[in-house]
């Protein structure tokens, strides 16, 4: 039996049917819970911020225009209400007390500010400014929550290959972040990102 598809279920809570949304919220409960877990840094947070999200996406479900797929447009959600958590924390901090503000700094790193700005823009293109051989390893692992097996799977890689590409991956991604939030705070820098060889 064939599952019903993402544009099934949103049609259906369109036309009135809100308990079908559940469909959404399980099948992508673990991707968007680690998206809001790696900006957060607590599940308590995460899980906060993911029942946000999906209120606020079940409350704006007419806004969801398909074009880059339910998972994508829930992913700016999340990142969304998990930077609106963050930024309550910095003026709480702001308000309270001062020595409190370097624990708040360590939290929101210049990757979290540089997704700020623009956060699916901004990431969609760091991965996209990636090797062919790296992409498909860091949109599974950390875009889709796919397990080590998993991705290993799917791309025909052994787990130790999916685990040195994806630490690559991430450290061009953070690099590439980095470069976009120093560009847009000092104008643009002649850093350029090294791109290591595949060698599994």
């Amino acid at each position: 039996m064939q599952a019903i598809t993402d544009e099934d279920v949103i049609s259906r809570v369109r036309s009135g049917d809100i308990r079908s949304y559940e469909v959404l919220a399980i099948r992508y409960h673990r991707p968007l819970r680690q998206v809001a877990r790696r900006l957060l840094r607590s599940e308590a947070d995460a899980e906060d911020a993911l029942q946000g999200a999906h209120l606020r996406a079940l409350t704006h479900i007419d806004q969801y225009g398909g074009r880059a797929g339910y998972f994508r447009w829930m992913y700016s959600i999340v990142v969304n209400e998990a930077l609106t958590q963050i930024r309550k924390r910095r003026r709480f901090v702001e308000i309270g007390d001062a020595n409190a503000r370097s624990l708040f700094s360590v939290a929101h790193t210049p990757e979290q500010h540089a997704i700020e700005q623009n956060a699916e823009d901004i990431l969609e293109r760091a991965v996209k400014s990636l090797p062919s051989v790296y992409q498909p390893v860091f949109r599974f692992r950390e875009m889709d929550g796919l397990t080590t097996a998993e991705t290993g799977q799917r791309l025909g890689l052994t787990a130790g290959c999916v685990k040195s590409r994806l630490f690559r991956a991430k450290k061009m991604v953070r690099q590439t972040l980095r470069e976009t939030l120093h560009s847009r705070t000092h104008g643009p820098g002649t850093t350029a990102v090294r791109r290591g060889s595949c060698q599994c």
